[in-house]
């Protein structure tokens, strides 16, 4: 049985949907963040057993994963560049 959303969790979610908007700015439009968010959601609801952790979760969910539509989306020469640095000798 999914769990119900309180009236302060919808809210919530909805500043959750705006600090998304805000910072996917210009990089994405807003019904692909809305959809992305209320996908999260609903994924999030239906296998949650309290709602008590839902909003927040449902937000970092989102973000992750608008990140990667931006990474998918934008050619290679726009992202910072990632480095690993590996030691042979366990020298740290």
């Amino acid at each position: 049985m999914p769990v119900t959303l309180t009236t302060a969790e919808k809210l919530q979610i909805r500043e959750a949907t705006e600090r998304l908007l805000r910072r996917f700015a210009g990089q994405l439009n807003s019904e692909t963040i809305e959809r992305f968010m209320n996908d999260s959601l609903d994924t999030l609801v239906a296998r949650a057993h309290t709602s008590t952790w839902v909003p927040l979760l449902a937000e970092r969910f989102a973000r992750d994963r608008l990140r990667a539509l931006v990474r998918l989306e934008s050619d290679a020469g726009t992202l910072n560049p990632s480095v690993l640095f590996l030691c042979v000798h366990n020298a740290g």
